[in-house]
């Protein structure tokens, strides 16, 4: 589908627009297809998934998982602290305090000092068991931070070429 504006039209919002600003000014107008985003989606490795259905990890643990999953922005960080976290999931925060230690222990969650307030922390998840983002930004992230996405999972098939680094301490 190809859309034109006319020059009358182009004309007609160029003067609009001079007429609200008050002002003389060049107006260029583009027009293009609008571009529809993809619903939210994270990578996920399944194995992380099937440990926590087996039960190797606490309810309470998978539980907080799954919430800073859901909640995480682009390139997996999440700027929230463990009282907002331990009262969206309806959760002591002492529970989510020992969830979070959990999460921590098996290197799925990783804590980063706050820039603006050194008393807190953002937390992180591990860029090999999930991601949100692209591809590309992850390949990046974890050839630049091998030390902070040591896990204690058994990396995937795919990536374990690219990450000898996980099987050292």
């Amino acid at each position: 589908m190809k859309m034109e504006v006319t020059k009358q039209q182009a004309e007609n919002i160029s003067a609009e627009i001079k007429k609200e600003l008050g002002e003389e000014v060049a107006v260029a107008i583009h027009v293009k297809k609008k571009i529809h985003k993809t619903p939210d989606f994270v990578m996920f490795y399944q194995e992380v998934g099937k440990r926590i259905l087996e039960g190797q990890m606490k309810l309470s643990s998978s539980k907080v998982f799954f919430y800073l999953m859901v909640t995480m922005s682009f390139e997996n960080f999440i700027g929230i602290d463990m009282k907002t976290i331990s009262e969206k999931i309806n959760m002591p925060l002492r529970t989510v305090t020992m969830a979070m230690k959990e999460l921590k222990e098996a290197g799925i969650v990783m804590a980063i000092k706050n820039n603006f307030d050194s008393r807190r922390n953002d937390y992180r998840l591990n860029p090999i068991v999930v991601w949100k983002g692209k591809v590309n930004s992850r390949t990046k992230s974890i050839k630049e931070n091998p030390m902070q996405i040591k896990m204690q999972l058994d990396p995937p098939k795919e990536i374990q070429p690219n990450t000898e680094f996980l099987s050292k301490d």
